[in-house]
């Protein structure tokens, strides 16, 4: 567009030179028109400006993060004068419109209209506006260019995502089972080395038939229910000292990793407790997949504004023998301490560290956490957190 100006510029002092010097109509005449040509051009921009007609649809304002969302728009010449250049630029720093090319020139005929059927894709849990942001009108000279905002934008919210886990990875293999408690949904199995004297009623699977023809009596295998390994898992929702950018990401991925390790416990019959601080401290026993609605309504809305550190909430909390997971932004010399505490009495306890850069100090209390035996993973911004749970 600059060229174009400039030309302008230089058709503008030719022609004021010609006409100091020469004189004459066409000198005069080709003066008037490098001044009108601007005016007339400023005029048609804003004749298209207040006339110019866009339109856009979704199918839904409540979408899943990832998911593709049918989305249309419309441009519009409802006018008798063509509409040159007309370029619609859209949200694209949490959101993307798939195949859309923010480049494209449409160029409208009277009553013309220009209509898209495509997908919209939005990449962060909250709420926020996607589709058009706004609009780019050229005048037929190409040296004036006016923004059209639309007024009415779509705002939409997104809900997190929640990954299919085969397994956790962050988990031991091998399970003490001095930690566990019992879940009563979790099945019988049995135990070979207890018998004890059939009674009526029992089964006849449990009848250990080779003990009963030694001992000249029938004996059954005693059952036991399987023990699940309880988990707790603390959710740190203060205000993280990041850009913009990069908080965005951070907390979602947050959420995201929550939700997943929870889905996982729930769908494994594993009790989970989750705690985290939003305008006092909460508690939500996971068991059921009723109760991990719940959880994910709540983690929709989340904010993160905790008033307390994380190893506050901790200390404040009662922790049964098991697995605890803590999901943190910082690395508190407090918290730290505290997980050290947690291990020596019993408790097996993991640490995913959510960050977009780590630092030296960070470093070393991560190798120091470690060789105590905790189990730390480091997720950054750009991370899959598929090959880190």
């Amino acid at each position: 567009m600059k060229i174009y100006r400039y030309i302008l510029l230089a058709f503008l002092i030719i022609t004021t030179i010609f006409v100091s010097n020469h004189g004459g109509n066409v000198s005069y005449a080709l003066f008037y028109l490098a001044i009108i040509l601007p005016i007339i051009a400023f005029i048609y921009t804003l004749y298209v400006y207040q006339s110019f007609r866009i339109y856009q649809s979704i199918d839904r304002k409540t979408i899943v993060k990832g998911e593709l969302v049918p989305y249309r728009y419309a441009v519009s010449n409802e006018q008798f004068l063509t509409y040159r250049s007309i370029q619609v630029k859209f949200f694209d720093n949490k959101s993307q419109v798939v195949g859309a090319n923010a480049t494209t020139e449409y160029t409208l005929l009277p009553g013309e209209r220009i209509e898209k059927v495509t997908n919209l894709r939005c990449n962060y849990r909250g709420e926020y506006e996607v589709g058009v942001n706004f609009v780019v009108i050229t005048d037929f000279l190409r040296i004036l260019a006016i923004t059209y905002p639309l007024q009415s934008k779509y705002k939409v919210t997104v809900l997190p995502r929640v990954l299919s886990l085969s397994r956790l990875r962050i988990l031991p293999i091998e399970q003490d089972s001095k930690r566990t408690v019992t879940n009563k949904n979790s099945k019988e199995v049995e135990m070979d080395t207890e018998l004890r004297n059939y009674a009526y009623g029992d089964s006849l699977r449990r009848i250990h038939w080779k003990a009963s023809a030694k001992q000249q009596s029938l004996l059954t295998r005693k059952m036991t229910q399987n023990p699940r390994q309880e988990m707790n898992l603390y959710l740190d929702l203060y205000k993280l000292n990041e850009k913009e950018m990069d908080k965005i990401i951070i907390e979602d991925k947050m959420i995201e990793a929550e939700l997943s390790i929870v889905k996982y416990s729930q769908k494994n019959g594993i009790p989970m407790n989750v705690y985290f601080e939003q305008d006092g401290m909460n508690k939500m026993r996971i068991q059921s997949p009723t109760d991990f609605e719940k959880l994910y309504k709540e983690s929709a809305t989340l904010k993160f504004n905790q008033k307390v550190p994380i190893h506050e909430l901790l200390a404040n909390s009662i922790l049964n023998m098991g697995v605890c997971i803590m999901l943190v932004h910082r690395l508190e010399d407090a918290l730290c301490i505290q997980l050290q505490s947690l291990m020596k009495k019993g408790t097996e306890v993991v640490l995913l560290y959510f960050t977009s850069e780590i630092g030296d100090k960070e470093k070393i209390k991560i190798e120091t956490l470690r060789s105590l035996g905790i189990c730390v993973r480091e997720i950054l911004r750009e991370d899959e957190l598929t090959d880190i749970l």
